[in-house]
């Protein structure tokens, strides 16, 4: 199934590549940082309520989904411009409610990100997206029955490691960093939970490989159609749920949507902020997914953990820059920042094993003491049935071997080759 505007990454320029990486690295971090803004900001909700703080994760990433939904119809302009370009409505019943795994999985990670943003902060919550590797790794060994050498089991399991001490690093500054809001017991819940999501957050990267690389859909219908899926979730069932959780209002758990909809009338700035949430949302996933589809899921895991280093400065900056202010407004906005702590050098050394155990895995570089011969024949052996011929001969790339994410690698030579033979004999 192929559409005009989908083209396979090999026919991108260096441009066409670097772009995405680019938009890729300064959307991710304004995201981050307006989001932690945001969760700051003051304003006068119900009576009940009174005036207090807009920490809302439920809302602000309902908006985030709603900014990815709006691509919806941007693209079904797009293809009535374009005659031959897939269509929306196209796409059979069976194919639009496969969006809903990937949705489902954003929705769960997204809140959860949320919730570990505002109480914990956000540096800790970029670093433990890189837990991807370890739940697109496991389900594809697990589910997919694919083999991995021992250096990638290691590498796994140094991520793991890496995790646990970013982990203990927000658990360690919880009694001591102004930034940290939430007490020892509940950062600890949170990072669980932050790691447990990740699991999900594998499962959408890689279904959105798979319809950018594999089903050639638009990264703009791939954000679009996700991002119904997942404003739907949070709306009627998150959103319930939130409404009547037991507890006060902002404390990450329970929400209420009247009041957040009063703050909202009586603080123009929380609307302004919401509809840069919005945009923010709806540009950076499409740049996302056009990452993916012109390189692959691995880059992608490999600028967000560049992305998490330049977050992290970002948050230094912001915090230190801050906290000598006169200016109160200004003052209070140094907690969109991050305190240096005991628990930071803990942070430091787990995300220099981590950025060191991805780049390994991903043989960037590749070292002399590991065997590296016939490694791809040997992951994809047990893999290359799960796709059948006309998906694998869709899919066209300057090697043999098409670079996808774990859940999606294969090798695709055979294919080639025969694909080859049969065109001369036909001739």
């Amino acid at each position: 199934m192929e559409s005009d505007l989908s083209q396979n990454k090999s026919q991108f320029n260096r441009w066409g590549r670097t772009w995405p990486l680019m938009f890729f690295l300064i959307l991710g971090i304004c995201n981050a940082v307006s989001m932690k803004v945001g969760f700051i900001m003051e304003g006068k909700g119900l009576d009940k309520w009174g005036y207090h703080q807009f920490q809302k994760p439920w809302w602000i990433t309902m908006m985030t989904f709603a900014g990815q939904a709006l691509a919806t119809p941007i693209y079904a302009i797009m293809a009535m411009k374009h005659e031959q370009t897939f269509r929306i409505s196209d796409l059979s019943f069976k194919d639009f409610c496969e969006f809903s795994f990937p949705a489902l999985s954003d929705a769960f990670e997204g809140i959860v990100s949320s919730v570990c943003v505002v109480f914990v902060g956000v540096s800790i919550d970029s670093m433990m997206k890189s837990g991807t590797l370890v739940g697109v790794s496991l389900i594809s060994h697990f589910i997919f029955k694919k083999r991995f050498p021992c250096y990638k089991w290691v590498c796994i399991l140094f991520v793991v490691l890496s995790l646990t001490m970013v982990g203990a690093a927000g658990i360690i500054n919880a009694d001591s960093s102004t930034t940290i809001k939430g007490s020892t017991f509940v950062v600890a819940i949170i990072i669980i939970l932050k790691f447990v999501s990740q699991v999900g957050y594998s499962i959408k990267i890689s279904y959105e490989e798979y319809f950018s690389q594999v089903k050639n859909y638009h990264p703009v219908m791939i954000s679009g159609i996700e991002g119904i899926w997942s404003t739907f979730i949070s709306a009627f069932i998150c959103m319930p749920i939130a409404q009547y959780m037991p507890g006060d209002e902002g404390n990450g758990i329970r929400e209420d949507t009247l009041d957040t909809f009063e703050m909202l009338k009586n603080t123009p700035s929380l609307v302004v902020l919401t509809i840069i949430i919005v945009l923010l949302g709806f540009f950076y996933s499409i740049v996302s997914i056009t990452l993916i589809g012109r390189t692959s899921a691995v880059v992608r895991t490999l600028m967000e953990a560049f992305r998490t280093f330049l977050i992290w400065m970002v948050q230094f900056a912001i915090f230190y820059s801050l906290r000598t202010s006169s200016n109160q407004t200004l003052y209070k906005f140094r907690l969109a920042g991050e305190e240096w702590g005991l628990g930071s050098y803990v942070q430091l050394v787990g995300f220099i094993i981590m950025t060191f155990s991805i780049l390994t895995y991903n043989k960037i570089p590749k070292y002399p003491c590991i065997t590296y011969e016939n490694e791809d024949e040997t992951e994809n052996e047990n893999y290359r049935n799960q796709y059948n011929k006309n998906e694998r001969s869709e899919t066209t790339c300057e090697n043999a071997t098409v670079n996808l994410s774990p859940l999606l690698q294969i090798d695709t030579s055979t294919t080639y080759e025969k694909t080859s033979e049969e065109s001369t004999l036909d001739s």
